[in-house]
């Protein structure tokens, strides 16, 4: 059992780091990355090509075959770190929606000349319904409410899901405060023994100046 365990060890630090030691970073920024290009071609372009969410179905369930061969197989186990959430990728990811909602309105506005349809006709009116950028402005305000139901829709969580949340920040806010905390307990232990040692060595000078000038005062100070 133990050469087994050992061999495995050591195929498993022959084999190359997840991502690039030498800049600090793991794997997990190219593997967003890969993720975010996919989101991308999905929110921008799929107008043009109704398949597209299908073929990138089909490549997210790739993916996540070929990562987990990747981390079980290839590559060292990467260090897990401690998060509740995808970090700055967040921000990424909605801002791509929210220019996915400009762009689309433009390829409705200006390659498919959806301007002069009777619902958009029926809400411009007839003196606006030939403008393209009124009708650009339309689709915007249209697909940036539905983006905006959606993202409400989709905000409301479960409450197990909302518990293991709350449970998982609070352990990280315990864990980050504890080396926080030891360092506090120690720097006041050493102020508390700094000033012990000052207030005694005040005591002893006041005795022995008490017993120099004054013999009656040095006894009441000893007692």
């Amino acid at each position: 059992l133990v050469p087994d365990v050992v061999r495995e060890l050591d195929e498993a630090m022959l084999a190359p780091h997840y991502g690039d030691p030498e800049s600090g970073e793991n794997g997990a920024v190219e593997d967003y990355s890969e993720l975010a290009v996919m989101m991308a071609f999905l929110a921008l372009f799929s107008l043009t090509f109704p398949l597209t969410a299908a073929v990138l179905c089909f490549s997210c369930y790739l993916e996540i075959y070929v990562d987990r061969q990747k981390l079980q197989n290839l590559v060292r186990r990467p260090i897990p770190s401690m998060a509740t959430d995808v970090g700055v990728w967040q921000f990424v990811f909605e801002a791509m929606s929210w220019a996915s909602v400009v762009i689309n309105a433009a390829l409705l506005a200006w390659t498919a000349r959806l301007g002069k349809h009777p619902a958009v006709l029926a809400v411009l009116g007839q003196d606006w319904g030939g403008s393209r950028l009124a009708a650009w402005a339309f689709f915007c305000v249209v697909l940036g409410g539905v983006r905006s139901l959606a993202a409400a829709s989709l905000w409301h969580r479960p409450w197990r899901l909302r518990t293991a949340d709350e449970r998982m920040e609070n352990a990280l806010k315990k864990l980050s405060g504890k080396r926080s905390e030891n360092t506090g307990l120690s720097g006041s232990l050493s102020r508390s023994l700094t000033t012990s040692k000052d207030a005694c060595r005040n005591r002893r000078i006041g005795g022995i100046k008490a017993r120099r000038g004054n013999p009656m005062s040095a006894i009441a100070s000893d007692t």
